[in-house]
This record gives C-alpha cells, sequence and structure tokens, in this order.
C-alpha cells in the first residue's frame, strides 16, 4: 500500500539566522560623534585624543575587505610621507618640539584609521554611523542655539571668569565644526535623490543660522563653499572631489606666489574688518620669511620664535602668532616646498580615492564635496595646519561621509 506523506508539523519552525548587529568599529565612531557637542561647543580641546582612542579601536584589520585596504594603503603612502617630512624639519627647526612631529602623525594614522572602519562597515554598522552622525550634529546645533541666544551660559559655566571676546571663541570653533559635518548628516538623510526627505533641510537652516553667530564671518564663508560643493557632488558624484581636492592643492602650491596680489586688493578696501586688516599684515609677514627659506622652510613649530611685531596705526599685534591664520602659508613657512608638494599629493590622493569609493553614491559623494570645500575654505583663511582639534575634523567628516553610502 502507498505510504501517506507526513505532514509538516505545526509547531516547527525554521531557525531564525541571528540578527547583524554593527561591527565593533561602528561602535567606536558612534562613541566619537556622541561626545563631539559638548566637546566642540567648549572648544574642541578633546577632539584629538578621542578620535585616536575611537580611531585604534575601531581599527577594521579584519572586517575589511583586501581591496580596501589596498585603497588605503595608498593614501596612507602619502600621508606618511608628509608626515616624515615634518618630522625631519624639526631638526632645524629654531623652536623644536618633536613631540609636535609625534602628534601630527599619530594624528594622521588614527585618522585613517577611523576613515577605513567606517568605510569597511557593513550595512548595519554605515546605519549605526549615519545615526549617530545626524544626532551629533542636531545636538551640537542645538547646543550653539542655547549659546547664542543666552550669552554663552555652558562655556561661562566652565570658565566664568574668562574674557567674553576669547570665550566666544569656544563656541565658534563649535561653529567651524558644524559647518563641516553637516554635509555628512544631509547625505545620511536625503537618500538617493535631493528630493527626498525633509528632515535634512531642518538640519541646513540650523547649519546656516549657526554660521553667522560669534563674530566668526569665516563660518559663514565656510557653509558657502560647503553649500556649493554640496551641490556639486551631487550633480557630478564622480568629477567634483577630484575638481575640489585639486583646487585645494593648488591653492597650497600657488599660495606663495597668489597671496601678494590678494593681499593688495583687500588693503584698498578701507571698509575692511580690524581682524581682516591683521590677516593682511600676518599673511605679508609670512610671505617675507617664505622667500628667505623657500625649499626646506624654518621647520616644524618655528613660527613660535618670531617676535616680530605688527601694526595699524596705533594698534599693535603679533606679527607671527601661533600659526599664520592660513594652512597653506603655514606649512610653506615650517616645511618649505617641499612640505608644500607632499601636502598637496596627499590632498589630491584624497579627492581620488573620494570619486573611486563614493563616485556610484551621489549622497555621500555630495557629504564629502561639501566637507572638503568647507574645510579648505576656513584652513586658509582661519586655523593653522597643525592644530590638532582641527586636524581631526576632516578624517571625522570623511567617516561620516563613507557612512553616506547606501
Amino acid at each position: 500500500p502507498r505510504r501517506r506523506a507526513k505532514r509538516p508539523s505545526m509547531t516547527a519552525q525554521p531557525p531564525t539566522p541571528p540578527s547583524k548587529l554593527p561591527g565593533r568599529g561602528a561602535f567606536a565612531l558612534a562613541a566619537f560623534f556622541a561626545i563631539t557637542p559638548p566637546a566642540a561647543t567648549g572648544g574642541g580641546l578633546l577632539l584629538a585624543p578621542l578620535l585616536a582612542l575611537c580611531g585604534l579601536f575601531g581599527a577594521p584589520i579584519r572586517a575589511a575587505r583586501r581591496s580596501q585596504m589596498l585603497g588605503f594603503l595608498g593614501i596612507a603612502v602619502l600621508f606618511a610621507a608628509f608626515a616624515s617630512w615634518i618630522a625631519i624639519t624639526v631638526s632645524w627647526s629654531t623652536v623644536p618640539r618633536p613631540e609636535q612631529a609625534i602628534e601630527i602623525g599619530a594624528i594622521f594614522l588614527t585618522g585613517l584609521l577611523f576613515v577605513a572602519s567606517a568605510a569597511a562597515g557593513d550595512t548595519p554598522s554605515r546605519k549605526l554611523i549615519r545615526a549617530a552622525g545626524v544626532a551629533c550634529v542636531g545636538v551640537l546645533a542645538a547646543a550653539l542655539f542655547v549659546e547664542a541666544v543666552g550669552d554663552m551660559p555652558m562655556n561661562r559655566m566652565a570658565q566664568p571668569t574668562a574674557e567674553t571676546g576669547m570665550l566666544m571663541r569656544n563656541p565658534g570653533k563649535g561653529a567651524s565644526v558644524l559647518v563641516v559635518f553637516v554635509w555628512g548628516a544631509l547625505g545620511a538623510l536625503m537618500g538617493p535623490s535631493i528630493r527626498e526627505g525633509w528632515k535634512w533641510q531642518i538640519l541646513l537652516v540650523a547649519a546656516a543660522l549657526m554660521s553667522f553667530q560669534f563674530d566668526m564671518a569665516v563660518n559663514a564663508i565656510a557653509f558657502l563653499f560647503g553649500l556649493g560643493g554640496f551641490i556639486l557632488g551631487h550633480a557630478a558624484p564622480r568629477f567634483t572631489p577630484i575638481f575640489i581636492s585639486g583646487g585645494i592643492a593648488l591653492w597650497m602650491l600657488a599660495a606663495p606666489f597668489a597671496m601678494p596680489i590678494l593681499i593688495t586688493a583687500l588693503r584698498s578696501v578701507e571698509s575692511l574688518p580690524l581682524s581682516w586688516k591683521m590677516r593682511l599684515e600676518i599673511w605679508a609677514f609670512a610671505l617675507a620669511r617664505i622667500r628667505e627659506k623657500p625649499i626646506m622652510g624654518w621647520g616644524l613649530d618655528s613660527v613660535r620664535g618670531f617676535k616680530d611685531i605688527a601694526s595699524i596705526g596705533d594698534f599693535k599685534f603679533p606679527a607671527a602668532p601661533l600659526h599664520t591664520h592660513s594652512a597653506s602659508l603655514h606649512v610653506w613657512l615650517e616645511t618649505g616646498a617641499i612640505g608644500a608638494i607632499l601636502a598637496a599629493a596627499a590632498i589630491i590622493g584624497v579627492g581620488v580615492a573620494t570619486a573611486r569609493t563614493l563616485g556610484a553614491h551621489p549622497a555621500a559623494s555630495a557629504a564629502a564635496c561639501g566637507a572638503m570645500a568647507a574645510v579648505g575654505a576656513i584652513w586658509n583663511v582661519s586655523y593653522g595646519a597643525w592644530q590638532e582639534w582641527w586636524m581631526v575634523v576632516p578624517f571625522a567628516a570623511a567617516g561620516l561621509a563613507a557612512a553616506a553610502r547606501r
């Protein structure tokens, strides 16, 4: 007789595959973005050690594919060459500080590990990093809003005896971080089309408003540069990263030759604010020192050794403060043409790697392009080349852009 087939048991269920959780690197990067808002609002000094710890802890040694690691190896070689030359210049610096060269090399290494962790992450990992980055930008914008309308209550609580002008630099630095990070948050929220979603529009308006606060016009300029880079990056995701990085690298090489023309043009503007008139004098002094040692430079941190005084009318100030308020001139002054060429090569390498990695993802490429344009604008008129808290910002922004891939 024919055997009757057994009916499947109503209680037996196929085994459920284990849920895919984010990797270790994603949690490390999320921790960085979680702590960034208070750290940036307070002046950003915590950002460098924080990124170093998160970059080392989240290093994707096992998770990354060989092709990804080879791509980052090429970038690492360029940064290693630049860091090595920086260290060599310590030997003839008038203010030798070998620990500064070690810090720069450590930031390059851990920053690249930070970006590699975001790029190598799987879908759940990138989703966690995106959520942390968006939350970071939202909370940072809210904290800066409180500082702007409430006469800096958080900073005054931490430094009750500080002078207002000096204290305002802390949230001003936080606004600089915001106008760089916001493009990664927009790329994370936007999706494949620029017309999708609405939350990114709120963050965009918030960043725009905060860029005009704290008496730092450079943040508003950087926001406009970042907005242009973001739009171009979304429209041409493969071309724009190379275009922007090439422009920044070209200015790095041309700064000593183009800046005299810019200084002459700006000096004719009578309504120029005092802070910008001071910049012109600082740039002119730096250019004079660059012409004295154009090839090898004066050595790392040598700008600290100049004690010259500049003046605008009766107002006197150091002609060479701790930095030149231009990363390009700073690199030329202390590491010479050799350092400028190595820095330009590393910048172009970043643009090429961005185009190859994110070229097929318009929102992610736009995030990277917006951050690059904002960093280039701020770095060439405001902060120095070796300020640790600011050096980590481009690496963190690159990690957030890499996580915007879908």
